[in-house]
């Protein structure tokens, strides 16, 4: 976003509106019609949409945005929970990991990312994933092996040494990509023949939670361009020729991905209560805990945004309003 990546979905309007999109905090009014949370309640909240404005004392939240904050987390390690885990929850989701037959073996980027970060907890400790490979830099290898080392089937890969298409060609049946050009991550898919995938998704039981298992290898994405039929979710209008471009590059995209013998897709956030009130539970429940980089108070605001922006830090930058 600061980048400017994101200016056909997000326009840039002056003068602009507060920042952020991530809420810890405690309910200080509701309205008439918000009939699940109370004055007092300690929530998180994803802001929608094209909505921000969680650099702030106070922010307005729909009650659909909103979840009771874990109560086992302080409010700086909640705070890191709300976009990062919709995000993770729902890339995994989208990759099919809790359809999938087992063994299962899944590619990440970024464990110390606030996106990976909580991907590799979800795969390991909710979705039971069989083996969770997870690439890393040489200087945080350490850390993160430090951290999640530890977790079931999770194998930490330093891609400092060699490319993870390299180490781990045709071995994952679920990338996850979080970083850097898709084109790096498409050969670490399984390659699956066109024939062999008819075979398999005609003989796929139903899975424990419901519907078909999914047999094909598949690359799910959080930060490639999305198509132009994906951006208008946003609701921004897009000029014509604008549109047709964008979903040319995802057409180019999947040709790709199907040219390794596997599917591919793009993954949006979206608000969700029922997924937020799911992250609060495996918090709670020991399952998931956010990496905090650093705090900072609001008044020293553009410089963690400056950190951030860097991607050298371990975990996510919270602002805090007052000290806990």
């Amino acid at each position: 976003m600061v980048a400017g990546d994101l200016k056909m979905m997000l326009p840039p309007h002056f003068p602009c509106q507060l920042l952020g999109f991530d809420i810890s905090g405690r309910v200080e009014a509701v309205g008439s019609a918000v009939s699940t949370l109370r004055v007092g309640d300690e929530v998180i909240a994803c802001l929608q949409g094209l909505q921000t404005g969680a650099f702030a004392e106070y922010a307005v939240v729909a009650q659909g945005q909103a979840a009771l904050k874990p109560r086992s987390l302080s409010h700086a390690q909640a705070a890191c929970l709300p976009m990062a885990g919709l995000t993770a929850l729902q890339s995994l989701r989208a990759a099919g990991v809790d359809r999938r037959a087992r063994p299962l073996t899944v590619f990440l980027q970024g464990p110390l990312g606030g996106v990976g970060s909580v991907q590799l907890q979800l795969a390991a400790r909710h979705f039971g994933v069989t083996r969770t490979i997870a690439s890393v830099s040489a200087r945080k290898l350490a850390q993160a092996s430090e951290l999640f080392g530890q977790l079931p089937g999770v194998e930490m890969a330093c891609y400092s040494e060699l490319a993870p298409a390299k180490q781990f060609a045709q071995q994952a049946d679920v990338v996850l990509h979080t970083a850097g050009s898709i084109d790096e991550v498409l050969p670490i898919m399984k390659k699956q023949s066109a024939a062999a995938a008819a075979a398999a998704h005609a003989a796929a039981p139903s899975s424990a939670h419901g519907g078909a298992m999914v047999p094909k290898p598949m690359t799910v994405s959080v930060c490639t361009i999305p198509s132009g039929a994906e951006c208008e979710l946003f609701g921004t209008p897009m000029p014509w020729l604008v549109r047709k471009v964008l979903d040319l590059a995802d057409w180019n995209t999947r040709r790709k991905a199907r040219a390794h013998g596997g599917d591919y897709s793009f993954c949006f956030m979206l608000e969700c209560t029922a997924d937020l009130a799911l992250l609060a539970s495996l918090a709670d429940e020991g399952k998931l805990c956010p990496v905090v980089a650093q705090t900072f108070p609001l008044q020293r605001t553009r410089e963690a945004m400056q950190l951030a922006q860097e991607g050298n830090l371990a975990g996510k930058v919270v602002i805090q309003m007052v000290p806990e």
